[in-house]
């Protein structure tokens, strides 16, 4: 014998909760390694004229079951995305801020043109996402844009929860997605 397998077989003989532990699980996975192989179990399965359940294995011969067999379907594949969220099953609420940021928003008016042609720009602007945290951020047009920072001429000025508020020429707007 080897070295290393007489050191082990010691700590065995000394550790006898460790050894039997061993040899139970021996003796156990040869028990159930023999009913493996022992054991003729049928190779195939399939249903037979009344319904009943019919195994058939090439030495046993077709063996018949008297007791009900239930018969399970497969559902069909789901047809929608599990990963959509539909958020208008959701009741949104706002706080007083929001409602009062709403308001400023809503109060503040400029020239008319010059209102239609910043909102016009903004209607090419796409809010994709917006992170919130030590340092928000939107994901408009493909770019990320930190709070300060431009695109198309815009300025963001704050992010929200589902928006983002942009500044041009003194004429704010608000994305939403």
């Amino acid at each position: 014998m080897s070295d290393i397998f007489r050191r082990y077989l010691n700590k065995l003989k000394h550790d006898k909760q460790r050894g039997a532990t061993i040899v139970s699980l021996f003796a156990v996975g040869m028990l159930l390694w023999g009913r493996l192989l022992l054991k003729q179990v049928p190779q195939t399965a399939a249903a037979g004229d009344e319904g009943q359940a019919v195994a058939t294995d090439s030495s046993l011969g077709p063996v018949t079951v008297d007791h009900p067999v239930t018969i399970l379907t497969t559902p069909e594949p789901l047809r929608r995305d599990l990963f959509h969220l539909d958020v208008s099953r959701y009741k949104r609420t706002l706080s007083e801020t929001s409602l009062s940021n709403e308001a400023k928003l809503a109060d503040e008016t400029t020239d008319e043109a010059k209102q239609m042609a910043v909102v016009e720009a903004a209607g090419k602007l796409t809010l994709q996402s917006v992170t919130l945290g030590k340092v928000p951020a939107a994901f408009i047009n493909g770019r990320l844009i930190k709070v300060g920072g431009r695109v198309e001429g815009f300025e963001l000025l704050r992010c929200d929860e589902r928006s983002a508020i942009l500044v041009k020429d003194g004429i704010k707007v608000r994305l939403r997605f």
